[in-house]
């Protein structure tokens, strides 16, 4: 179920990997979401969906984490 306040993208042509967090929480992976939906993000702040299914906004380097094992297994079955 997707929050009311947030767009869904649904391009995954060009995948790209972002990482996980929120300002109170630590980050724990490295997540696969659509370009479209993080540049949405970047511009207006609101959080998106990886593909494991995820809801973040993306803060930080996805560098310093593990690629999240259900974002990788959904986006290699595809």
């Amino acid at each position: 179920m997707t929050p009311p306040e947030v767009e869904i993208l649904t391009d995954l042509d060009s995948p790209t990997i972002v990482e996980l967090t929120e300002e109170d929480e630590e980050p724990d992976a490295t997540h696969i979401v659509s370009q479209a939906d993080l540049i949405h993000s970047q511009i207006t702040g609101q959080a998106i969906q990886a593909l494991c299914g995820k809801w973040w906004v993306p803060k930080r380097n996805p560098d310093d984490y593990p690629m999240c094992q259900g974002c990788l297994e959904i986006f290699t079955r595809s």
